[in-house]
């Protein structure tokens, strides 16, 4: 099993020329609790709709449990 559970490198992704999320990078380890704080507008939903496959990232990878998507 990998060691992180989630792991982002890199993520972002642009909408015509506005970058909604540039180079996130998360690392979740398993039976931890993290928060996702931000003014709004900085791209919080965004995130979350890239790790959850509603958007298709324009650039980096997301990996879970190892394996990337």
């Amino acid at each position: 099993m990998a060691e992180y559970v989630l792991e982002t490198k890199g993520l972002g992704i642009s909408f015509g020329g506005l970058h909604a999320a540039q180079d996130v990078n998360i690392r979740i380890k398993k039976n931890q609790i993290y928060g996702l704080i931000g003014p709004n507008g900085s791209g919080k939903t965004t995130l979350l709709h890239l790790l959850m496959g509603l958007y298709n990232p324009s650039e980096g990878e997301i990996k879970v449990d190892g394996m990337t998507y």
